[in-house]
């Protein structure tokens, strides 16, 4: 079993409980991106798509030279946190729109024990 993340607008499907306590999701859709450690996580297709979206935009993400503008801009900050940039939020957003926009809609799903899973409720 699958738990939806609490992602920004998703809403939930019809594999979903509809309670509030418990959000598990019995099977998860074509183009969901599931997260854990299970093998078979690898080769399903919402998986592969995520992992191309990301490769695809990991130089914009990194960009040395927008980097570097970011950090001096911040360099009088008494945080020493360094935040994302405007650039990288987007690109991030671009990524989760392009999941959720798949149809059926992509989510996010984390897995569950299934022994904890018995013991919910």
């Amino acid at each position: 079993k699958h738990r939806a993340g609490d992602v920004p607008g998703h809403s939930p499907g019809p594999d979903e409980a509809s309670n509030d306590e418990s959000n598990m999701i019995v099977r998860p859709g074509l183009n969901d991106v599931l997260i854990g450690e299970s093998p078979d996580n690898f080769h399903r297709i919402g998986n592969r798509r995520y992992r191309v979206l990301v490769e695809l935009n990991l130089s914009n993400y990194f960009d040395q030279a927008s980097q570097m503008q970011h950090l001096q801009d911040n360099a009088g900050s008494t945080s020493h946190k360094i935040h994302p940039t405007a650039k990288q939020c987007q690109i991030v957003e671009s990524v989760l729109k392009s999941i959720r926009g798949n149809v059926p809609p992509g989510r996010f799903l984390v897995e569950q024990d299934s022994s904890a899973n018995s013991l919910a409720k």
